[in-house]
Formats: C-alpha cells, sequence, structure tokens
C-alpha cells in the first residue's frame, strides 16, 4: 500500500507593517509553559516531579457584536480555549474586565447556543507561477502616495505538534489599509466584502485557525440567527 503523505495544518498569519495602528496594538505573544508540578516520579529534563508545559499562543481577539455596535477584546487569550466557553463569558458577566452582559442585550436574549462565530479571512494575493511575472505587461510605476510592497517576505512553516501553528507573510500597507475598512463594517461593501468562515463553537481557538488566514490577530464577528445569511453570503 502506498502511504498517503498529508501537509500539517497550519494558520497562516499575515504581518501589517509596524507603523500601522493594526500591528502597534496587536498583544498577541508566544506563552512559554514552563515547568510544572505533578505527581509521581518525574520523567526527562528537570528535577524529580518536574516536567516542561507546551508553549502556546496568548492571541488577541476581537470580538465584533455589530448589532449593537460593540467591539470587545481579549488581549491575551490562550489558543487552547474553547470558542464557545469564551462567548459565554459576554453574556453572563463573568470576563475579568468587568460586566458585559448590558451592552449585548439582544445576544443575551438569544443566548448562546443560538449565536454563530465567523472569523474574519483577509484577501490574499496567489504567487505568481514560474515565467507569469515575464509573459504579462509591465506594471506602471506606483504614485508617491503609494506605499513600497515587501520585495522579500521571510516565511516560517510550524508544524502544529509541535510548536506555534502559523505562516508568516508581511503585507504591504496599502492592502492592509483597505481591507481593515472592510472588516469594521461586515456587508457595508457590498460584492467587494470579504468572506467570513463560520467557527466550531466546540472546539478551540487553535483548532479552528488551522487552514485558515489571520492578519496580526483574530477577528470574530458574532452573529444573531437573523444576520447568518449576511455572513454566509461570501
Amino acid at each position: 500500500m502506498v502511504p498517503v503523505l498529508t501537509r500539517p495544518s497550519i494558520c497562516r498569519l499575515i504581518l501589517a507593517p509596524f507603523a500601522m495602528t493594526i500591528a502597534r496594538e496587536n498583544t498577541s505573544r508566544v506563552v512559554d509553559g514552563g515547568k510544572g508540578r505533578r505527581k509521581g516520579k518525574g520523567k526527562g529534563k528537570g528535577k524529580k516531579g518536574e516536567q516542561e508545559k507546551p508553549a502556546y499562543i496568548a492571541w488577541r481577539v476581537d470580538w465584533h457584536f455589530g448589532h449593537c455596535g460593540q467591539v470587545l477584546t481579549d488581549k491575551n487569550l490562550p489558543e487552547h480555549e474553547v470558542v464557545g466557553r469564551v462567548l459565554e463569558r459576554f453574556l453572563n458577566n463573568s470576563c475579568a474586565w468587568g460586566p458585559t452582559r448590558h451592552l449585548l442585550a439582544p445576544y443575551v436574549e438569544h443566548g448562546a447556543d443560538k449565536l454563530e462565530v465567523f472569523l474574519h479571512q483577509p484577501r490574499v494575493k496567489e504567487p505568481e507561477l514560474p515565467g507569469q511575472a515575464e509573459s504579462e505587461e509591465e506594471p506602471e510605476a506606483p504614485e508617491a502616495s503609494e506605499a513600497p510592497e515587501f520585495t522579500e517576505a521571510p516565511e516560517a512553516e510550524v508544524d502544529t505538534l509541535s510548536s506555534a501553528p502559523w505562516r508568516l507573510q508581511p503585507q504591504a500597507e496599502s492592502e492592509s489599509e483597505s481591507e481593515s475598512e472592510s472588516e469594521q463594517s461586515p456587508g457595508a461593501q457590498g460584492q467587494q466584502q470579504q468572506p467570513f468562515v463560520r467557527l466550531d463553537k466546540l472546539r478551540t481557538l487553535r483548532e479552528n485557525l488551522m487552514d485558515r488566514v489571520v492578519r496580526e490577530f483574530p477577528v470574530l464577528h458574532v452573529a444573531l440567527p437573523q444576520e447568518l445569511s449576511r455572513f454566509e453570503a461570501g
């Protein structure tokens, strides 16, 4: 039998230029798990009874509640948190930073079970095929007001079983700004609106970000039952 080779699932992370607000506000970071105590005999490196905990990503996550015009931000949300449980915090006033239930009356009325969470997917340019650049006409020189694009884009693919699951890809400032405008008001751009992906509320944030595209940090939109068609139209 011929073995089937499968690529590891990764999250494609696009980094904006640091001069942009979205880059400066990003508080996502990789947290070193460090050493933890456990019962029984110690195995592996470290002192007896200690073991190395795996590192994880603490994401900045923007939660958009469009019907109320509210954007709530988790500055350091561990990737192993279940999406549905995190959503419930906003509805039952269990957020660490203070009460939020009074801000989300329509969502509280429906309950977390009837709400859906969608991940915004930014537009990503596909890489050019070999010889494609020569066959196309030479593009016009950009105006002075336009921001230059990256000419070199270092990437790093990381196995999801070993460490942080992301692929780095810098993004031009001009493209990032246009996407940021559409991201703030879903549906307002009509056919130009970027697609959204429905997340599984029973899975962790890490699992939901596999094979997805994230620009700086996840932007999640919480949808009421009557709003589903707007996010699924894509």
